[in-house]
């Protein structure tokens, strides 16, 4: 009856909307667990949920890697999409749920993921999550220290971020013009 193991018969990108359905049958069945057996998700998952966000994006995303130089790419983009913007989760949605994690150590774990998959990819944009998540986790960190208040350390807010510019500026020096480059220099050390 069916010529292949594809009832609709379409192409490789289309295929992986069955993976997508696949993930969205999945987040449905945890919640139908969840909302069941409430128990089974207390103690510790639920006081280390982001840690468990952060490790299933790590997995998501190596397991994409690995299928992806099998040429199995049907499974390897859905896998890796879903995993490129699942650290977003526990960075979002952190005080809407409660949890025993430090929200500066997820975003420290968020920065460690888009830097991680920036150097993979060669990817700017993944760079710039990164930093951004970095210097959010640092000013958190600083927020709930009494001593090193933004107006009396000021210093301490800013540097890092003026060297994550510089060092931006420096690693797409070729897309710049030497007139940006000296822009983002001074700003930088003016900082």
């Amino acid at each position: 009856m069916w010529r292949g193991r594809d009832p609709f018969q379409w192409e490789n990108l289309q295929r992986s909307l069955y993976v997508y359905a696949a993930e969205i049958a999945a987040v449905l069945l945890f919640a139908h667990a969840r909302l069941t057996a409430p128990w089974l998700f207390g103690g510790r998952f639920q006081a280390y949920w982001p840690v468990v966000i952060l490790l299933l994006a790590f997995v998501g995303v190596a397991l994409s890697e690995q299928l992806r130089k099998r040429g199995r790419t049907v499974l390897a983009d859905p896998l890796s999409r879903t995993g490129v913007f699942l650290p977003l989760l526990p960075s979002l949605a952190f005080g809407l749920v409660k949890s025993n994690v430090d929200y500066a150590g997820v975003l420290l774990g968020v920065a460690l993921f888009y830097g991680m998959l920036s150097i993979m990819r060669q990817s700017f944009g993944f760079g710039l999550l990164a930093v951004l998540a970095a210097n959010g986790g640092w000013w958190h960190w600083l927020q709930r220290t009494g001593d090193l208040g933004f107006y009396a350390h000021p210093q301490v807010w800013l540097i890092p971020a003026a060297l994550s510019l510089l060092a931006a500026a420096h690693i797409n020096r070729q897309q710049l013009s030497t007139e940006q480059i000296t822009t983002l220099r001074y700003v930088s050390l003016m900082t």
